[in-house]
């Protein structure tokens, strides 16, 4: 098995990384019980985690797209009782960055930083949306 970071990627996001709705239309591939879908998986992926146990794959680690790529196939080997705290990670990570890609930075820590909220940050703030 050959699988890179961007063979991962594509595979599990394809686009949903792109928006909101991207990103909730990849929900039912990604929380389905599927045994065909779970066979692609071992397929394609299966000998990822002995070879990151091995160290094989520590230079993913070093930016950021092989590191999610890295992450969202462990989470797919992992126990059951631990896949839904990978899934939160996950679920988190990509909320994270819809916040950086909407405003290039996170509204809520602009009182911090000594930095002004636009009218758009201000508005998202008081929404009651992620904060953080």
């Amino acid at each position: 098995m050959n699988a890179t970071p961007e063979s991962i990627l594509e595979f599990w996001f394809g686009d949903a990384l792109e928006s909101p709705e991207a990103t909730a239309a990849r929900n039912a591939l990604w929380f389905r019980k599927d045994s065909a879908f779970d066979e692609r998986i071992r397929e394609r992926f299966g000998d990822l985690p002995a070879r990151a146990s091995r160290g094989e794959l520590d230079s993913w680690r070093q930016a950021a797209r092989p590191s999610l790529a890295l992450v969202r196939n462990l989470i797919e080997r992992a126990p059951a009782k631990r896949r839904s705290q990978f899934e939160s990670f996950l679920s988190f990570a990509i909320r994270h960055r819809e916040v950086i890609a909407r405003f290039g930075r996170f509204p809520h820590r602009n009182a911090i930083l000594g930095r002004p909220l636009t009218s758009e940050e201000l508005s998202y703030l008081e929404s009651g949306d992620d904060s953080f």
